[in-house]
Parts: structure tokens; sequence; C-alpha cells
């Protein structure tokens, strides 16, 4: 797409130049220069737009991501607290240790990279207010699989398109545990039935 864009560009700018000096050898020579110079100009202008949009493309992986972790780790602090099925709590604990190292390991990619979080204040899940009981554990187990199914996709889309070496690094590294986190919310979602 970027060498059709590069290509349309040239076209546009150096096709009524072309058109205007007619068959002059010598203006041709001169007009092949200034087409040379143009053409390097708008393959560094295109180069870096290409740059720009990827480091956005990062940081705004690396943003969503910090803020689907942190609803994450609201929903586990909830589970401990509200929780009725003790593997249900035992699960959430596990799981918040390693959304804790998560949250830590991209905070620090995204101040090393100058990335600028916005973060909302608060996290509502829909769970908050809600009663203790068989349905709330319900709930927040299904809503524990969606949120690891959601942040898996990201994870892996992030790994297939960033170019930064260190973001796939943190990816790859994430995504066993994230997979294993989901194995764990259907299991527990099993065995509620």
């Amino acid at each position: 797409m970027l060498n059709q864009i590069r290509l349309m560009l040239i076209i546009i700018v150096c096709l009524p130049i072309l058109a205007a000096t007619g068959c002059n050898d010598s203006a041709n020579d001169s007009i092949e220069d200034d087409i040379d110079t143009l053409t390097s100009k708008i393959e560094e202008s295109v180069d870096d737009l290409q740059d720009e949009y990827q480091e956005y493309r990062d940081e705004n992986f690396v943003e969503d991501a910090i803020a689907a972790n942190k609803r994450e780790l609201h929903l586990l602090q909830l589970a401990q607290q509200k929780g009725t099925s003790v593997k249900l709590r035992e699960e959430a604990k596990k799981m918040e240790a390693d959304h804790t190292q998560l949250d830590n390991i991209l905070r620090s990619y995204a101040r090393a990279n100058n990335m600028e979080i916005k973060e909302d204040a608060e996290v509502n899940t829909g769970l908050n207010d809600k009663e203790a009981g068989n349905d709330w554990d319900n709930e927040w187990t299904d809503k524990m699989i969606d949120e690891h199914q959601q942040l898996i996709r990201r994870f892996e889309n992030a790994r297939d398109k960033s170019l930064s070496t260190e973001l796939k690094e943190i990816v790859n590294n994430a995504l066993p545990t994230l997979r294993n986190h989901l194995n764990s919310a259907e299991s527990l979602k099993m065995s509620m039935r």
C-alpha cells in the first residue's frame, strides 16, 4: 500500500512538470534531476509517516493493554473480596500476582519509551455493587473469560504488527500466562455448573 502511495505521489508531482517541458533534452535532464530529488523527498516523508504510525500503534496498544489489565486487576481484587467459591478466590489471588507483574512491565516500557498513558480514574466492571453469591461468581467467571479472550487477541495482534523488538518480547512472554488464565477461568466456569 505504501508503495502505491509513493507511486501516486510521484506521478501527481511529476506529471505536470513533464507535460510543461516538452522534448528539450537539457530541460529533460534538469527535470529528471528534479524528479529524482522529489522522489527521494517523498519517499523520506512516507518512511517518516510510517515510523510515526508504528509508534502511535505501539503506544495505543500499550495504553489499551494497561487499561485492560487494570480492569482485570480490579476483577481479581473483587473476586478475593466477594467470591463465594474458595477455588475462585485462590485462582484470583494467583492471577493477581501475574497481572500486577504485567502492569509493572507495561508501565516500565511506557516510561522508557516516553509514552503518555491516559487512565480512567475509576474502574467499574458491573460487579462492584452486586451481591456476593453463586450468580456473582458465575458472572465474574464470564467476565474473566471475556476479558482474557480480548486481551489475548490484542497481544497476538501486537506481536504480529509491532516493530519494537522489546515490545514483541513483552507480548511473547505474557501470552502463555494469559492463555493459562483463560483456561483457569474456563475451568472455574465448568466447575460451577
